[in-house]
């Protein structure tokens, strides 16, 4: 089976394991490493890992022993908890 760019690989014991994400998430949605979220909301990779752990922080995926979050739902986090006066 011939892999495209955004194909996972996982699996301790299988490194070249392949795996079959739903056509939605390899077809329509940006999934973007903590680094990237980090950059743009200006806070650091600690923060967001702490958020995680005590469930209070941004919705995201785990894909084997990855972190990946959907810029989409990121964007519509922030825009639903937007403050305005």
């Amino acid at each position: 089976m011939q892999s495209e760019k955004n194909d996972w690989y996982v699996g301790k014991d299988k490194p070249r394991q392949l795996l079959m994400l739903p056509y939605f998430v390899r077809g329509f949605m940006k999934l973007v490493k903590e680094k990237e979220v980090a950059e743009t909301l200006q806070v650091s990779i600690p923060k967001l890992r702490l958020d995680r752990v005590k469930g209070r922080g941004l919705p995201y995926f785990k894909i084997g022993n990855l972190v990946r979050y959907n810029m989409e739902q990121v964007m519509k986090v922030l825009e639903d908890n937007q403050i305005t006066k």
